[in-house]
Formats: C-alpha cells, sequence, structure tokens
C-alpha cells in the first residue's frame, strides 16, 4: 500500500510524481494532434491548388499516430514481466523468463497494432494477408501450448 500511493506524497521528486507522468502523456498526445493538424492544412493546400489528395487524410493520420501511442505506452508498462520478476526467487531463471514474457508480448502488442492500421487503412485481404492471419493463428496455438507450463510455474509461484 505504502510503494503504490509514495507518488503521492509531499517531498517526491516532480519526475516521479503522479502529475509529471499526466503531463508527459497529455503532451505527447497534443503533439500528435499538431501534427494531425498540419496534415489537415496541408490538404486545404492541395485541395485549392487543384489536386486530388486522399479524402480525410489528417483523421486517418491522428487515429494511426494515437493507436501506435498506445501501443508503445502498453508496451512500456509490461504488466506480465512485473508480476513474473516478483513471482519467481531464483536469479537465473528470473532474466529467463522476463525476457521470453517481454517477447511474447511484444508479439502480441505489434499483432493487435497491425490488425488495427490495416482496420485503419482499410485494406483488402487478399491471399497473401489471409494466409499471413491463418498462419498467426496456428503461430497463436502453438504458443500458447508452448508457454502453457511456464504459466502455470508462474501462478504458482504468485500464490505462494
Amino acid at each position: 500500500y505504502d510503494k503504490f500511493f509514495y507518488r503521492f506524497r509531499k517531498g517526491v521528486v516532480y519526475e516521479k510524481s503522479i502529475t509529471y507522468q499526466v503531463q508527459a502523456i497529455l503532451s505527447e498526445a497534443a503533439r500528435i494532434g499538431l501534427v494531425a493538424y498540419l496534415f489537415d492544412i496541408i490538404d486545404m493546400w492541395l485541395e485549392v491548388a487543384g489536386f486530388k489528395s486522399v479524402p480525410d487524410i489528417s483523421n486517418i493520420a491522428s487515429k494511426l499516430m494515437y493507436s501506435t501511442l498506445i501501443a508503445f505506452k502498453v508496451r512500456n508498462y509490461r504488466i506480465g514481466s512485473r508480476f513474473l520478476d516478483r513471482a519467481i526467487k531464483v536469479k537465473r531463471n528470473k532474466k529467463n523468463m522476463v525476457s521470453i514474457v517481454d517477447k511474447v508480448s511484444d508479439f502480441f502488442i505489434f499483432g493487435i497494432l497491425a490488425t488495427v492500421w490495416i482496420d485503419i487503412l482499410n485494406i483488402k485481404p487478399g491471399a497473401g494477408l489471409s494466409s499471413i492471419f491463418a498462419l498467426s493463428g496456428a503461430g497463436t496455438l502453438t504458443l500458447t501450448f508452448a508457454t502453457q507450463d511456464i504459466a502455470k510455474k508462474a501462478l504458482g509461484g504468485l500464490a505462494l
């Protein structure tokens, strides 16, 4: 309890406070909004000059940038590796397990991000994209069976 709320106490360095973290996230979001406005201005200039441009390019660009920001924020948080770090007592096993969980979580986070990008960009699934999705389903199943024993041990360590 004390470790969780230490950032709310007086005397905490500003860079470790909740206010700083919220300010950092809001400033990143504002920068992305500024870039979206720049795309909108470029779109208007092209329209005035008589060029045909992609319809609503600023909306598409902002969706892509915000989804990427969210994916990187989730990646930096790494909930699973924090639980494993506390659950496993042997240092030799801890380093390997945490790195495996980090790599698996990166795979899933960026897989979800790629799916979101495909949806935003309205990419039609052809034969190549369909086969990639089929292989990713089989890969997920294989990965699930491969990490089943590791998950049981980690949850058993948390229960102790």
